[in-house]
């Protein structure tokens, strides 16, 4: 179910020391992201010299990496700046308030793709074939960290954490796209 995500378990872990807020939509991009930015960073209350944000975590890729023609595709020169410009607003958020320090970023790459698996699902769905490949998920990967390097953010490398290409990573997705529940990995 829905409570079984990473967001709720870390919600969970937090319980009555952090408020933790999930801004994450299915199907966003990039483009999506920040066109709504600004009015999370107001939900967060950055800038108003509150005292809360810990941390922010930046996790996308996934969706950006479709394959070019798709309506979700970004192209990664794109992306790249998407990312860059989130992280800026993040920083000139809090940068307005001199009271309040700016809280560490994360970065989060894509994780891998298994492609068999997603095109089965997306058959299931009336779309003739795959719209993903893990090796453009691990480019826009690299072009994250490359990004987190630039600007001095954190990164995790789900791409890598799970596997990568290596045999079984498939193992870590419930369709071949998304995560499946660590006490479904067998």
């Amino acid at each position: 179910g829905s409570g079984d995500g990473w967001i709720s378990r870390l919600s969970s872990t937090y319980s009555r020391r952090a408020d933790v807020l999930s801004r994450g939509f299915s199907g966003y991009n990039t483009r999506h992201a920040l066109d709504n930015l600004q009015s999370v960073l107001i939900d967060c209350g950055a800038g108003t010299g509150r005292r809360g944000v810990l941390f922010y975590t930046l996790w996308f890729g996934a969706n950006d990496a479709a394959l070019p023609g798709t309506r979700q595709h970004v192209p990664v020169e794109e992306y790249t700046s998407n990312i860059k410009n989130m992280v800026e607003l993040i920083r000139a958020a809090h940068n307005d308030d001199a009271s309040t320090q700016v809280p560490p970023i994360v970065l989060i790459t894509p994780p891998p793709v298994f492609s068999p698996k997603w095109e089965e699902f997306c058959k299931t769905y009336g779309r003739d074939k795959s719209d993903r490949t893990n090796e453009a998920s691990r480019q826009y990967g690299l072009a994250m960290q490359s990004v987190g390097k630039e600007l001095k953010c954190e990164t995790l490398d789900t791409w890598t954490l799970l596997g990568g290409d290596a045999q079984g990573y498939e193992r870590y997705l419930t369709d071949g796209l998304h995560l499946r529940r660590l006490d479904d990995i067998g």
